[in-house]
């Protein structure tokens, strides 16, 4: 016997799973670069972008990376940690490309509760819709491309200061 889910029933299992992971990944440890980097790195996670900055004599430095992650659906794990003129900020988040924006959004008012958003805005090159919560102390980020009638494509960003 064949047993069929409604693609919206898959839909938003993916959805929290990116959710879960991201929760997992970001939340757990909020923006400690070296424990979410080796959490990546313990769960094998595939390197796809190392950059990073030596202290200048000022002490100002950056550092990034990137790993993809063969999940359903595949994404993009982000981690980012800058010391600069303007002060620290640090992020950690997660691009999924082909995760659905209505299901994801919605997991994510379902899951984190995080109230009435502080901000809603297209970009200025009007490609993505960036909607802003605070949670805990920190920003939560989610963007996506709406402004396209793009249907797929989230980016959610825990970061401690406002993009």
């Amino acid at each position: 016997m064949l047993l069929a889910a409604p693609a919206g029933a898959r839909a938003s299992e993916s959805a929290a799973q990116l959710l879960a992971s991201f929760q997992a990944l970001c939340m757990a440890d909020p923006l400690d670069f070296a424990k979410n980097d080796q959490k990546a790195t313990e769960q094998h996670f595939m390197l796809a972008q190392n950059m990073s900055s030596q202290p200048d004599e000022s002490g100002f430095y950056t550092r990034s990376k990137s790993y993809g992650v063969a999940a359903a659906p595949p994404y993009e794990l982000v981690l980012n940690d800058t010391h600069g003129p303007r002060g620290d900020f640090k992020s950690c988040g997660i691009r999924a490309n082909e995760a659905d924006i209505s299901d994801f959004k919605a997991e994510l008012i379902k899951t984190m509760k995080p109230g009435k958003p502080v901000s809603e805005t297209v970009s200025g090159d009007g490609i993505y819709r960036h909607t802003v919560w605070a949670v805990a102390g920190f920003t939560l980020t989610l963007s996506d491309k709406s402004p396209q009638n793009a249907k797929q494509g989230v980016r959610l960003l825990l970061s401690n200061k406002p993009l």
